[in-house]
């Protein structure tokens, strides 16, 4: 039940309608005039009967919603009625709730181990204090304005902020939680070896600062001492980071930011990126490697031994911003492959001297329908275009399509974009000018063979001149 009290002045009214003995909300003719009590706030309200002033109820209001009340029947010894509308409605002082009320003139005391007494202390601020009946040691709980609780003093000289009312130092609620406004310190560790142990379950953890690192530790039981695992730790004296110690794998489920350089063996899940600033390796070079393996000033470097190694880097003479390489110990292979689930569709391979960029188009995977006989068409359909790019629209003209005018005519060769510069959404049209070839081939074939029906009616014609 709510425990802190809320009243409002001269806050009267009346029922707009009846009300069982049972009802637990009452509508009022004008709820205005009542608190508005919150969470913990109940406002005393007295029911009476306007035709017999001793006919009475003491309700408990927790809510209040406009003209609406929700009430808790029959308080401090009522009986439950029912009532009319036009019946008064009136929240009065209680003796229920003047017990509430700490008395500073009659301070309440009771027996145990030690007797307390309640009195005001520092500054109007609402204080237990308490004396050890086997000693001369006191201990004082101090509850202030701004809902603070201190402790100081004690009988084992337990302290928890001091003795001035603004520096309550800790809150602890009724669920065990509790608040520091300044800082914490631990200066030892526990019998199981943490300065700080989290958890009651079969697996606990904390952390552990031994004077030259600071490690997070578990443990295999519950209470136990920390074992083996040292998902993470740091240098103390250099502040360096040491991650993953268990060997058991780390997963990155978002980007990650390095600032400096990122040294790894093996990298596994690299689910959203990762953002270099000034460079990741990952792996050991080959001997006798030749590419650019050193300080990366910034870049990317994939080192590694054996069939199969690569390298991505900036940090070239040439100073090209991306490489690809590959250091086969055969004569050709890819530099990129492209792969749908894990069927291969695509790559760009090099046999040292020149590079093919490539797609599938093995026979034994298509059904062969007709020649293209249409291809003049499609030629003549296709704006073929100088133009300037918007972002450069002084600068040199460049030979080229439109995606849009070309997919109205040989949609194939076009992906779609999506709405328009400027829009969050935006993506822009693109074009695959290799998928034009088909259309190119079929159009220089039906060429080819219409020059030579020309050639052959020319030298027809050529003949017959000289025959005459």
């Amino acid at each position: 039940m709510a425990n802190t009290v809320i009243w409002a002045n001269n806050d009267s009214t009346t029922l707009a309608s009846s009300l069982s003995s049972s009802a637990t909300t009452a509508t009022l003719v004008n709820g205005a005039s009542f608190p508005t009590p919150a969470a913990g706030q109940f406002t005393p309200i007295t029911l009476i009967s306007a035709t017999n002033p001793l006919t009475f109820e003491i309700v408990y209001c927790t809510i209040r919603s406009g003209n609406t009340i929700t009430i808790t029947r029959a308080r401090e010894g009522t009986t439950a009625l029912a009532f009319n509308a036009g019946d008064l409605v009136q929240s009065l002082v209680t003796a229920g709730t003047v017990a509430l009320l700490v008395q500073p003139s009659e301070p309440w005391t009771w027996s145990a181990t030690q007797t307390y007494s309640i009195s005001p202390v520092l500054n109007n601020n609402i204080g237990i204090i308490g004396k050890s009946t086997g000693g001369a040691s006191t201990t004082m709980l101090n509850y202030n304005s701004s809902n603070y609780v201190g402790m100081y003093g004690g009988i084992a000289g337990f302290s928890i902020g001091n003795n001035a009312a603004s520096a309550n130092n800790m809150l602890m609620d009724d669920t065990g939680n509790v608040t520091f406004r300044g800082g914490i310190v631990s200066s030892a560790v526990n019998p199981n070896g943490f300065s700080v142990e989290f958890g009651t379950g079969t697996y606990c953890s904390g952390w552990r600062n031994d004077g030259n690192y600071t490690f997070l530790l578990l443990t295999g039981s519950s209470g136990g001492t920390y074992n083996s695992l040292r998902p993470f730790y740091t240098t103390n004296a250099t502040g360096a980071v040491t991650i993953d110690g268990t060997g058991a794998g780390t997963t990155f489920g978002g980007p990650a930011t390095v600032n400096g350089t990122f040294t790894t063996t093996n990298i596994n899940y690299l689910n959203s990126g990762i953002s270099v600033m000034d460079g990741i390796q990952i792996g050991s070079a080959t001997p006798g490697w030749t590419g650019p393996i050193g300080t990366l000033t910034p870049g990317v470097e994939f080192l590694g031994t054996g069939y199969g190694s690569s390298e991505i880097f900036s940090n070239n003479a040439n100073h090209v911003p991306l490489e690809l390489g590959v250091n086969y110990t055969f004569s050709s292979g890819d530099i990129l492959g492209f792969y749908y689930n894990t069927t291969h569709v695509g790559g760009v391979q090099t046999d040292g001297t020149y590079t093919l960029y490539t797609g599938t188009s093995d026979a034994n995977l298509k059904i062969k329908r007709s020649e293209i006989a249409n291809s003049g068409e499609i030629i003549d359909g296709i704006e073929a275009l100088w133009f300037n790019w918007r972002t450069n629209p002084d600068g040199t003209q460049q030979p080229g399509f439109f995606a849009q005018q070309l997919h109205s005519v040989y949609p194939w060769a076009v992906v779609p974009g999506k709405g328009l510069p400027g829009d969050d959404d935006f993506r822009a049209w693109s074009i695959d000018k290799s998928v034009l070839m088909p259309v190119v081939i079929a159009e220089l074939k039906d060429c080819r063979q219409r020059i030579a029906a020309l050639e052959a009616a020319i030298a027809k014609l050529l003949d017959a001149a000289r025959d005459a």
